[in-house]
């Protein structure tokens, strides 16, 4: 978050538009900073990954959006499952969705981030400042 802080202080960025999304470990990755800083991130899209259930609640604070591919030999789809489950049943009106890409791979998924949806779904959140 240093980097960010240093990123919105000298680049004029948008406090209120900070995002992150991450594959694989990046997925896990995602998961544990917006579970560590929910009051400073605007949404968030972890492909493939997972994450601590001990963090559902703060991570039911922000809008998720989780995708995995239902046949990933490398980190199983129960991990994202999991992970909905545990954010729902803290906050029954958490802004999470699950997308389990039918025939997806851990690698063949990563086509996701070249589709304009998941930036439009992100920019369509914002922080309240």
């Amino acid at each position: 978050m240093e980097l960010v802080d240093y990123v919105i202080q000298h680049y004029n960025a948008d406090s209120s538009r900070v995002y992150v999304c991450g594959m694989s470990m990046g997925g896990y990755g995602t998961m544990h900073v917006v579970g560590k800083y929910p009051h400073r991130i605007a949404a968030a899209v972890a492909i493939c990954g997972g994450g601590d259930l001990n963090d559902a609640c703060n991570l039911g604070q922000v809008p998720i959006w989780l995708m995995h591919g239902s046949i990933d030999k490398i980190v199983p789809p129960s991990e994202s499952r999991k992970l909905y489950r545990a954010i729902k049943q803290c906050r029954d009106t958490a802004k999470v969705k699950l997308t389990i890409i039918k025939g997806g791979t851990h690698g063949s998924v990563e086509r996701v981030f070249h589709t304009p949806e998941m930036y439009e779904w992100m920019l369509e959140h914002t922080k309240n400042k």
